[in-house]
């Protein structure tokens, strides 16, 4: 295997390597590290002050839930930075086939809440297997690619781009368009990290511009109307645009300094739905305003662009692609969210990463970081 596989230098070969690779790599990595603990920090404060601020329009045990919830992770996280890179590479083929087999038993024997089937109750334990596969994939593809030599040949860049495909489709059954969206992207980054041809990129493009009509046609028709009320808001403000509409009106309410801690009016009359989980970006926008919106966008800047810079210093050609699959993980779940509540993106059940409440989220979120600590300094 190669040592240093993102050193691509052909004129029609376009990798991320070329863009952030320096020589001094001693002094990459401590920026690296430092940009990474400070983002996570921020994230970790923020996370406990909202869902806090949250916790006083819910009933029971929810601020408690999520610190349970944020130990649970940080354990995990503890777990993962020990496993073995060679261990990990060995059974990248087994995570990705669980996987695949928790997807069709959702399918079989999955739980219904609100319409959509995405969840495996196991005893007291309710579990969405596709917010796994966000990592499962990427684990298996990084190992995948480092079986073929680099710039991807056609047949290889064919047979890679059906592995991704295929956990895909069958998220995208259960319906859960977002997820969907944010292991496809992941991928197709990881891919193009891999270093890809100009040809292949245009190819590829044009092939999806070709599909659009005929995935139109694949859509629920809630997701059409998702659509719809994305381009046309004001036509069904109490119906499929109710989120959207009542998300603007808490953003454009905060102003510049927002209205306090505790203090959104949307969230206290029961305006905002979803505002501990998806829309919790909406509840800070309202409660600090731009300057508060601003530190959280900072800190996942300074989070995605740690890792990045961690990614393009490993020479391991499995590090490398892992790390970078893991910092767009964060980078995609954060703009589909922050895109979706601004009314930038349609609905979908995208959960803003450390923020927003939820086990299997903050799960996720913690073995991403785990696998990071433990790629970075191996």
């Amino acid at each position: 295997m190669s040592k240093k596989p993102l050193t691509i230098h052909e004129n029609n070969i376009l990798s991320l390597d070329l863009l952030f690779r320096t020589d001094n790599v001693k002094q990459q990595f401590q920026t690296g590290k430092i940009l990474l603990v400070t983002g996570l920090f921020g994230l970790i404060m923020a996370s406990l002050l909202f869902q806090y601020s949250a916790s006083t329009q819910l009933a029971g045990h929810h601020f408690h839930n999520h610190i349970n919830r944020m130990i649970t992770a940080f354990v995990a996280a503890l777990l993962c930075s020990q496993i073995s890179k060679d261990f990990l590479m060995r059974a990248s083929l087994w995570m990705y086939l669980v996987s695949l087999m928790l997807l069709v038993l959702v399918e079989i024997k999955g739980t219904t809440i609100k319409g959509a089937t995405r969840w495996l109750t196991l005893g007291p334990l309710r579990i969405e297997p596709s917010e796994f596969v966000k990592l499962t994939n990427p684990i298996f593809i990084s190992y995948f690619l480092c079986l073929f030599s680099l710039p991807l040949k056609l047949r290889n860049f064919v047979f890679i781009c059906a592995v991704l495909l295929l956990p895909c489709l069958l998220i995208a059954k259960q319906p859960d368009l977002g997820t969907c969206i944010i292991v496809l992207m992941i991928g197709t980054v990881q891919i193009f990290a891999s270093g890809i041809s100009y040809k292949m990129i245009f190819g590829t493009c044009s092939m999806l511009l070709a599909s659009l009509p005929f995935l139109w046609n694949l859509l629920h028709s809630y997701q059409k109307n998702r659509i719809i009320s994305l381009i046309f808001p004001g036509n069904d403000s109490l119906g499929t645009g109710y989120h959207l509409y009542q998300s603007k009106i808490a953003i454009g309410s905060g102003g510049l300094w927002g209205k306090g801690l505790a203090a959104s009016t949307q969230v206290h009359y029961h305006f905002l739905p979803e505002f501990h989980t998806d829309f919790i970006f909406a509840l800070i926008s309202e409660e600090l305003g731009l300057v508060g919106v601003g530190v959280i966008l900072i800190c996942l800047l300074l989070l995605v662009s740690g890792i990045l810079i961690l990614a393009c210093q490993t020479e391991c050609q499995f590090s490398s692609l892992l790390l970078v699959g893991i910092a767009f993980f964060f980078f995609v779940c954060s703009f589909v969210n922050i895109a979706m509540v601004c009314g930038l993106l349609p609905v979908v059940g995208v959960p803003l990463p450390f923020i927003s409440y939820g086990g299997s989220n903050l799960l996720v979120c913690g073995v991403g970081l785990g696998l990071v600590w433990n790629l970075s300094r191996k």
